[in-house]
């Protein structure tokens, strides 16, 4: 997967990629395995373990770069154990590239964390730190270091769940502190949630366009799959991931299936939330989406009317 252009993104949503929702958008984002790097000062400075080499080429960066260095230390061999049941000696340590504001280089652009083609972790400054994105990367980097092919999709959603089991938190992109079922309620009351097989599909069109909702949605899929499934069953995943019958073949039910299940739970938690109406209005009044377009369904992406083009089928559209 190539580097996103993030400028022509935020500008099809018509948000101003120097702006608080163009920063919001892209913290914490994405994984771009494939991506190359684009090239960057020398470091200013270099700190390293056994685990991790941490560089940083923002001179603001160095003590940032400490604290990037504790919490890889313990994330590592964290997300090794979930998704390989045992510690991985490897010889070569994850790199960790700190590069300062999220909107910088040469030319100037907004800059999205990611992992090159190296398996280095590229992180950047949204607000006060670089490391909001770190547990999420770093589960996409020990998946390149053990030449696991990037999933798309799959990958995606198993980063997700894995980044959440490592380290749970909701303070950031994109729930911001909410309950996530009270996010995914959100999107579905307002009928603008996406089907899960239109965001595995056209995964370069809506990933990143759409990102609020693809990422918080398939987020909560995720997450809520492997606590229905088990660790044991998410590392099986890992094993079919990429596969056409992958959710059929490690959860003996299909994409379609699963996902109606999810949104039977989401309903009746959303419904058994004190003032979820409130929590839904509270959400989308965030800074972070004040200027965001949501995608709308007819325009960005297609209704929900079942389809056989693939073995899992489509998603439902919730009542």
């Amino acid at each position: 997967m190539a580097t996103p252009d993030l400028p022509r993104v935020l500008e099809s949503m018509r948000i101003r990629a120097t702006s608080w929702p163009g920063m919001a958008l892209v913290a914490g984002l994405v994984a771009v395995p494939g991506a190359q790097a684009r090239p960057t000062s020398l470091p200013a400075g270099t700190q390293s373990t056994p685990l991790v080499v941490v560089d940083w080429d923002a001179t603001d960066a160095a003590d940032e770069a400490h604290a990037a260095e504790k919490m890889a230390e313990k994330l590592v061999p964290a997300i090794e154990q979930e998704l390989f049941q045992r510690r991985i000696e490897s010889p070569r340590p994850i790199r960790i590239t700190l590069h300062g504001d999220f909107y910088g280089g040469n030319p100037p652009q907004a800059r999205v964390p990611h992992v090159d083609a190296a398996g280095t972790v590229h992180l950047y400054r949204y607000g006060p730190t670089h490391l909001h994105a770190m547990a999420h990367e770093l589960v996409h980097a020990v998946l390149r270091r053990e030449n696991v092919p990037y999933g798309r999709f799959d990958e995606e959603g198993l980063a997700a769940w894995v980044s959440h089991v490592v380290r749970p938190s909701n303070a950031g992109f994109p729930t911001y502190g909410q309950d996530p079922a009270v996010v995914s309620g959100h999107w579905l009351v307002s009928g603008l949630a996406i089907p899960m097989n239109q965001i595995r599909d056209d995964f370069r069109g809506l990933n990143l366009r759409c990102s609020f909702q693809t990422y918080s949605l398939r987020n909560a899929f995720f997450i809520d799959l492997g606590e229905q499934q088990g660790n044991d069953a998410m590392r099986r995943f890992l094993q079919t991931m990429r596969s056409p019958s992958a959710f059929s073949d490690t959860f003996g039910s299909t994409l379609i299936e699963l996902e109606r299940e999810w949104l039977a739970r989401v309903e009746r938690r959303y419904e058994r939330t004190p003032n979820a109406a409130d929590l839904r209005r509270e959400y989308r009044a965030l800074p972070a989406l004040d200027d965001v377009n949501a995608c709308a369904p007819g325009r960005d992406f297609g209704d929900a009317s079942p389809t056989t083009d693939r073995p899992d089928g489509a998603s439902p559209r919730f009542p």
